[in-house]
């Protein structure tokens, strides 16, 4: 298995190194991350970056002693959550049958299948499964139990959660919302395109964000000035690899467990939070062209949405945002 894969589909223009701003990038939840502060205390970013380091802890699936892990093994037994691990399962198991099946958490069976098996940086390195074998639509989330008075989640036996995506974006609004309260006059956290501004900066600017062209990674196919809020891209330019001369990609679609067939090459959502706006993102990407624009539409959000022959789609008012 061979990976291509841009990381970063929304990169920040920001004024760090301006007097009062700093900055810092690595590598976390399996992409890139930048972090932009506007501040006074040199201690925020560090904070920022242990505060992301225990939340992949807890949520990625790469980790074996992972929350998430544990969860995933508990072979149908109620299995008690810190708050923001509940909180993000019941944000997650509520996105099912609000997006009509169309994000769905308990694909993980079906991605690991599918070839995602490993960290994105270590497929190719060893044998992926083996080719010819037929996808399984993933369980859903009907059968979740989740009691909110024992902070407990309970997975059927046999179901399987996968919080990749949703976790950097709630990811993005905690550590933007905690560098707020520790002081910073604004924030924009960024992992991987799952991206949230907090706070305000003066005279009314805006940070200026480059969207990758789906057909041409690298190129911004436009640029959002945004003031705050949360914004994903969903792309399938990102994390694909091939199985046996197979392309391959990590977007599955729930009705067939296989990777999404789908005429839409990207979407970028604008919204109040980043969790929301990777939900909607990924969401209408895998719904196709007439039912995204249509879930788009009714979620109310900004959104760009790029079809498979480049032809793109506004949604709600994303040209304000657009240079």
């Amino acid at each position: 298995m061979t990976p291509s894969a841009p990381e970063h589909p929304a990169v920040l223009e920001s004024a760090a190194g301006v007097l009062g701003w700093s900055e810092a990038r690595f590598r976390a939840m399996g992409t890139d991350v930048h972090l932009a502060v506007l501040g006074d205390d040199p201690t925020l970013l560090d904070q920022a970056r242990r505060r992301i380091e225990d939340l992949e802890q807890r949520w990625s699936r790469f980790r074996p002693d992972s929350l998430l892990n544990r969860l995933n093994d508990a072979d149908g037994r109620p299995v008690p959550v810190d708050d923001e691990t509940f909180d993000l399962i019941t944000t997650a198991v509520g996105a099912w049958p609000g997006t009509g099946h169309r994000f769905d958490p308990t694909v993980l069976d079906a991605v690991v299948q599918a070839g995602y098996d490993r960290t994105f940086e270590q497929i190719g390195a060893g044998p992926g499964p083996a080719p010819g074998s037929v996808p399984l639509p993933p369980p859903g989330c009907e059968d979740i139990r989740l009691d909110p008075v024992e902070r407990t989640v309970a997975l059927p036996v046999g179901t399987h959660l996968d919080l990749g995506g949703i976790g950097k974006g709630r990811t993005a609004d905690l550590v933007a919302l905690d560098l707020l309260i520790g002081g910073a006059q604004s924030a924009l956290v960024n992992l991987g395109g799952d991206l949230r501004i907090a706070g305000g900066l003066a005279n009314g600017d805006a940070y200026s964000i480059a969207i990758d062209d789906p057909a041409d990674p690298g190129t911004p196919a436009t640029v959002v000035d945004l003031v705050a809020g949360g914004l994903a891209t969903s792309s399938q330019a990102r994390r694909r690899w091939s199985v046996d001369g197979e392309e391959r990609h990590h977007l599955i679609d729930p009705a067939t467990g296989a990777p999404a067939r789908t005429d839409v090459a990207a979407v970028t959502v604008i919204a109040h939070e980043a969790t929301e706006a990777e939900i909607v993102a990924k969401a209408a990407l895998v719904a196709g062209v007439d039912e995204g624009l249509e879930l788009l539409a009714d979620a109310r959000v900004a959104a760009l949405l790029i079809t498979a022959d480049r032809t793109r789609h506004r949604i709600g008012d994303f040209e304000d945002h657009e240079r």
